[in-house]
């Protein structure tokens, strides 16, 4: 294996656990109490006007299931060839005087080219599918706006609710979409650090070939 991607991986390993023990308690709770909270206020005014909070909070579960396991996949992805090309360029650094001895450069000039390829392709892929998230995410966003506010004025109009609770519902409603994007990007920033530990593991948590 190469030197450098054994200390990438030793080194990797522990920075991306603290990302994601700070991010569970730090965000995503606050986060799941401020959904609840949003939902049984809508509750309390009206339950048509909780419907569509309803069906945001299901589909965004169901888009969040749908990606973040391919964002973990592809996150692991990027970690190895992220490695592999730390462990080319320590190597290369490393062995210069073999390399140069044996007029070597082409050849390992070349391989860190085939490594940053590598790790270019893999991140471009996994920010693609990001890109394809995010613009799910904003479809939905628009429709639970326009939603709400087409109940709000309907109920409003037909005196179910004041238009002070109309004008606090939609401020509601905006303030979890601003929310959305971000909790987005917590939590695949959570499974990506997830794939990091995974590869991390794969050479701190081996068990060992030979037994004294």
């Amino acid at each position: 294996d190469f030197a450098g991607r054994l200390a990438n991986r030793v080194m990797q390993g522990g920075f991306a656990i603290r990302s994601i023990a700070v991010t569970m308690i730090d965000t995503l709770l606050y986060v799941v109490i401020y959904a609840v909270t949003a939902l049984g206020v809508f509750s309390s005014v009206s339950p048509w006007l909780a419907l569509p909070m309803g069906l945001w909070i299901v589909g965004y579960g169901l888009l969040l299931r749908f990606f973040v396991p391919r964002a973990k996949e592809r996150s692991l992805e990027v970690a190895n060839t992220r490695s592999a090309l730390v462990g080319r360029v320590v190597d290369s650094y490393t062995n210069i005087l073999t390399v140069k001895l044996f007029a070597r450069a082409d050849e390992e000039r070349s391989a860190v080219k085939d490594a940053v390829r590598a790790n270019t392709d893999a991140f471009l892929r996994s920010l693609r599918l990001n890109s394809a998230a995010v613009g799910l995410l904003s479809v939905m966003n628009s429709l639970l706006l326009a939603a709400t506010a087409a109940l709000s004025v309907l109920l409003w109009t037909r005196g179910a609710m004041t238009s002070g609770e109309a004008a606090a519902g939609l401020a509601l409603v905006m303030r979890i979409l601003a929310m959305s994007g971000w909790v987005m990007h917590e939590v695949r920033d959570v499974f990506e650090n997830i794939g990091t530990v995974q590869e991390s593991m794969q050479t701190i948590a081996r068990p060992h070939g030979l037994v004294d």
